[in-house]
Parts: C-alpha cells; structure tokens; sequence
C-alpha cells in the first residue's frame, strides 16, 4: 500500500538554506523506497537547490499523508496540532511550543531548550544538505589533497557589505573562497579553477572553514576541515558551543561583536595547526550515505506505525 510523507519546512530570513537542503536529501532517499511517496511542503521552491530531481513541492501537506516530518523549529502549539489533524507528526530539531503535543519528536543538531540528557538526540541520522550530496557523489575522488587555506560560506543571502567583512578576516596571502548571496569571490589564488569547482570539493580543498552554525559547519567537519563558527545571534553561538570540539574548533562568537583582526588571528591560528592534509571522498560519502539511510529508516518506520527503531 502507497505511503505519502509530508514534509513541512522553510527557507530564507530567519531560516537559512539548512532545513530545507537536509529535508531535500531525505526526501530523494525516501523516493527510492518502494511503495513511499515523498513531498516537501514550502512557501515557495528554493533557486540555489541544485537536486530537485523527483522533488515534488506542494503548498500544503497531502490530505492522505501517513506522516508529516515537521522541519521549521520553532513550532507553536495550534500548528502542530493543525498537522495532526491530517497525519502524525514528527517534529524535527523544534524548540517551540508544539513539540510537546507532537507526535514524535528527532533532534539531530543539540537542542537547547532541553536540560540534562536529550533521548531525542540522535547523531546517527544526522542529515547532509541536497547540494552537498548531489556534488559529493559527482566527485568520486579516492584523496583530494587541501591546497586552499579558508573556505568561507556567508550565507545565502548575504551582501556585498557581509563579503565585506569576511574578506577582512583572511590571514595575509592565505588562498581563498567566499561563497554567498553575491556569488563568488576567491583571494589570492590562480586562474580560476576554484571558480568553477562544486562544493564538495571546495570543501575537500579547504584547510579552514569559516561560517555560521548550520549545516554547513558540519559538512566542512566531513569533509575534514578545521571549523570556525562566525555567528549571526547569541542563539546561534550558544549551539556552537554545544558542539565545541565535535564539529567546531574555534567559536569566534557573535560577528557583530567582533574586530575583523581578531578573527583573522583566529583563523591563521588554525592555519598553524591544521587537522589533516587531505580528504577522502568517498568516505565522507560513505559516512554521510549510512546517516542519510538509518534517517530514511527510521521515517519510513514510523510513517508504517512503528516506532523508528534504533539502526544496529
């Protein structure tokens, strides 16, 4: 019997790209199971999503849902009990109101709105963004060495003024990119080969990574970058300090309270004291595909009426 899973989640101001680019990874892995009709509910489809391949967006969930997969945090009571009235409810990474009257609950990133030990945490499912799969699996590469020194993301909708700022923080002749709202721009590097590479092989090249908490932080610690958080709000700092020596290794804290040169010295100190001195994609594919599955797993459970069982 056809299952359809709703998936309610957002993007832009106040959101990011990051909830809906880890919803798209699902939801192209639960198409691949037989019998399961995935579709992302959004106000609108994004433009900078490069895998809407077999995506089907909608502006409502479908009203013969089995399980609608909640992915926009903060959640109040009304609308998750609004969803329930169509299917069951699994409310990802939410610190609002309605995650008490959801149905199930996931967090994959730390959830400061719970004290002591959360047994919704699971790092194991953690999902990667649809871009960052898609050009990870375009790769192919056994070894990339990392011959670029940072590798900035801004955000997708920063300016010429946020680039700005970020260009600032570059340690001296230390190679370069600043990917963005505005686009592209590299420092000190030659020709323009860096120009044109895909993401996850910027990522693979870069030594440091420097960005906002989100999952881009995440992907770089894949990817076996040493990770900066930059931080736009003191919510966002407080989750880079969650995962402290998990994914970051320097937290340069609220941007806004910080001089560009003592992030610049931040950023040459982990240039002095490099993690590694290559990636290795195929592993990070491998690793980032057996999360993606046991995520996938455990959904598709739970839309059959299971409880999504712990993956062995």
């Amino acid at each position: 019997m056809q299952k359809t899973i709703s998936i309610v989640t957002g993007w832009g101001d106040g959101y990011g790209a990051g909830h809906v680019q880890r919803m798209a990874s699902l939801c192209l892995a639960l198409a691949e199971v037989p019998g399961i009709v995935p579709v992302i509910v959004s106000s609108t489809r994004p433009e900078f999503l490069d895998c809407e391949r077999k995506i089907d967006f909608r502006s409502a969930p479908d009203p013969a849902s089995s399980l609608i997969v909640r992915d926009m945090r903060d959640s109040t009571r009304e609308q998750m009990l609004e969803l329930k009235k169509t299917a069951p409810v699994l409310a990802v990474d939410d610190i609002g109101e309605g995650r008490g009257v959801a149905d199930h609950v996931l967090d994959l990133l730390p959830n400061p709105a719970v004290s002591g030990e959360n047994p919704h945490y699971r790092r194991d499912l953690y999902l990667y963004g649809g871009n960052f799969m898609g050009s990870l699996r375009r790769l192919d590469r056994e070894r990339i060495p990392k011959d670029m020194d940072v590798l900035v993301y801004s955000g997708h909708l920063a300016g010429g003024e946020d680039e700005a700022f970020f260009r600032s923080i570059i340690p001296g002749e230390a190679s370069a990119v600043i990917l963005g709202g505005s686009g592209r721009t590299t420092l000190n590097t030659q020709g323009d080969e860096l120009g044109r590479m895909e993401y996850a092989e910027l990522l693979a090249r870069a030594k440091v990574f420097v960005s906002h908490f989100g999952i881009s932080l995440y992907e770089a610690r894949l990817a076996g970058c040493s990770v900066m958080a930059l931080n736009p709000s003191a919510y966002h700092s407080s989750l880079a300090d969650m995962v402290l020596g998990d994914v970051v290794d320097v937290n340069a804290g609220e941007r806004a309270s910080r001089d560009p040169a003592e992030v610049r010295g931040l950023c040459a100190g982990l240039l002095r004291d490099l993690k590694t001195s290559d990636a290795k994609p195929r592993e990070m594919l491998a690793l980032a595909e057996r999360s993606l599955a046991a995520c996938r797993d455990f959904v598709v459970a739970l839309a059959s009426g299971a409880r999504g069982k712990r993956p062995s």
